[in-house]
């Protein structure tokens, strides 16, 4: 059954894709795991959160995985906080 999602397993990386935004070839979208990073403990081991306990270095080398399987820079990367509110925030290139 075909629900519109793709798995993309690379090594130990293990995220998910969706096919509508993919055949479109405008956006690159990812869901990650929490498989396939370096981190340890409470945090092991994809962990994107620099609000978690796990170093700044490994959250870093973390987004780089997930970013070199999907062809982009992370260090071109607009990150935020995510909230539950109705607030819009429209991205340029100061950010």
């Amino acid at each position: 059954m075909n629900i519109g999602f793709t798995r993309h397993k690379e090594g130990g990386l293990v995220y998910y894709s969706i096919d509508a935004f993919t055949k479109t070839k405008l956006v690159r979208c990812a869901m990650s795991t929490r498989l396939g990073g370096v981190s340890v403990g409470e945090t092991a081991t994809l962990n994107l959160g620099f609000n978690k306990k796990d170093t700044r270095e490994n959250v870093l080398k973390n987004y780089d995985i997930i970013c070199s399987s999907l062809g982009i820079d992370y260090k071109k990367l607009v990150l935020s906080n995510q909230v539950h509110e109705n607030k819009v925030r429209i991205i340029t290139s100061d950010d």
